[in-house]
């Protein structure tokens, strides 16, 4: 348990940081959504004259500004970015501390398993992860009493919360397995950063094609469209499940090669 306290206090800046931003994200942009929606007929007509590829860059495909759901889920989409970028970055870092900081052999010597170690690391990770959401759902609900004068659907606030904490795991366990397989610190950030631009990238072309469900499997980024969330009234099944097998696959493969390689000490 004093380990995972010790990596909670090592990532508070760093958790800090981004909570921040991504918060300041949800309610900055939410403020100007009464400006927004007062000039929505004009701004309707700039997006219609929009080529598709920018609309599907910035966010904004099948979505509008009429209504404060449509609008936040532009911003979720960023959000949602953002926040697996985080996650990534935190898993690498998480993983592979010790040998970045050269204190491996100070904890390898102390009573715990190499298991016992890597589970203390996941744990705070899901944790920060956890606590991250929970603060963005709030943020947003405080965001809609405050600026949106309209009914607030908390299903839907609860469905992208909730498919955005799914998210981040996944892309947390992507980054936790590289840098607990691979020796090189850089080589495990390149490899998991390289597969989640990869992986939006092929997002932005799953909203470009027309016949994009060959795509959908490949791009945990349109899991969960926001579209759908905004229209259906439940989640796609099939992917949760998919999503929870790829996570325990990623975190039961940290472990099994974790134990097995040679530390940098």
């Amino acid at each position: 348990m004093n380990l995972f306290k010790k990596e909670l206090k090592f990532e508070r800046l760093s958790f800090f940081y981004w909570t921040a931003g991504l918060s300041l994200t949800v309610f900055l942009s939410m403020m100007a959504y009464p400006i927004m929606k007062d000039t929505g007929q004009d701004f309707s007509v700039f997006l219609e004259a929009m080529p598709k590829a920018l609309l599907v860059l910035f966010g904004m495909n099948g979505l509008s500004i009429s209504n404060a759901l449509e609008f936040h889920g532009i911003i979720y989409f960023y959000v949602v970015f953002g926040g697996i970028l985080y996650a990534v970055t935190l898993g690498n870092r998480l993983a592979a501390k010790e040998e970045l900081l050269k204190t491996g052999e100070f904890l390898l010597v102390k009573p715990l398993k190499r298991s016992a170690i890597l589970l203390y690391k996941a744990l705070a990770g899901i944790f920060l992860l956890s606590f991250l959401v929970l603060l963005l759902h709030g943020t947003t609900l405080l965001s809609f009493t405050m600026y949106a004068k309209e009914e607030i659907s908390h299903l839907v606030l609860l469905k992208e919360s909730f498919t955005l904490w799914l998210l981040m795991l996944l892309y947390f366990a992507l980054g936790f397995f590289f840098a607990s397989s691979l020796k090189e610190e850089k080589k495990s950030t390149g490899i998991s950063m390289g597969i989640t631009l990869g992986t939006f990238t092929l997002g932005l072309f799953y909203d470009l094609w027309d016949s994009p469900a060959l795509l959908r499997p490949w791009t945990p980024f349109r899991y969960f469209p926001v579209k759908d969330l905004l229209e259906e009234t439940s989640l796609p099944l099939l992917y949760i499940l998919f999503l929870f097998l790829l996570l325990g696959g990623l975190l039961l493969a940290s472990f099994h090669f974790f134990q097995k390689r040679d530390l940098r000490m």
